[in-house]
């Protein structure tokens, strides 16, 4: 009986564990072709131009924010940032010009390799991605870089049933019990 108990208890233990284990691992994303980055490069890595830097970020992050709002797949999303060149270019700029600033910028849409990266537990994979590239001056800056459609850059204004966790222990454990 006692022994019953004991391997009842190590099964529970090792349950638990690769349940908390599973919470912790990042999902991977499942959409990368429907993704589309956003990177912004400093004209250098000067403090002030790494300031100004972010400052572009959030002027286009917010514009970008609202004027994708009722974008429902990516090629609408693509469509309506080459519509929008432009005005990002104005937007940027703009910001550049209150900073005083006497460079200016440029945008583009290309396809560009990026490295694997994590947002809110939901893994990108490295490769290469279409992106609305920002170069600040001379562009020989660190550089900023998220995606801009889904919006991963601003999770928490996803609705909650956006993404899809899974786990595996889970399902598994709750097929065992029913």
């Amino acid at each position: 009986m006692i022994k019953s108990k004991k391997i009842f208890c190590i099964v529970v233990v090792c349950i638990v564990v690769g349940l908390l284990i599973s919470l912790v691992i990042p999902k991977k994303s499942t959409m990368s072709t429907e993704l589309i980055r956003i990177h912004i490069i400093a004209n250098s890595d000067s403090e002030e131009d790494q300031r100004v830097k972010l400052l572009v970020r959030d002027e286009i992050t917010s514009r970008l924010t609202d004027n994708l709002k009722n974008v429902n797949d990516r090629q609408q999303a693509y469509t309506a940032l080459q519509e929008l060149q432009d005005d990002i270019l104005t937007w940027s700029d703009d910001v550049l010009n209150n900073q005083g600033k006497e460079y200016k910028s440029s945008v583009s849409l290309d396809n560009e390799f990026f490295p694997t990266r994590i947002y809110e537990g939901i893994v990108v994979d490295s490769g290469y991605y279409d992106a609305l590239l920002i170069t600040l001056g001379n562009g020989d800056g660190k550089n900023w870089w998220c995606v801009v459609y889904p919006p991963l850059c601003f999770l928490t204004d996803l609705p909650s049933d956006y993404w899809e966790y899974r786990s595996f222990l889970l399902e598994w454990w709750n097929n065992f019990w029913n």
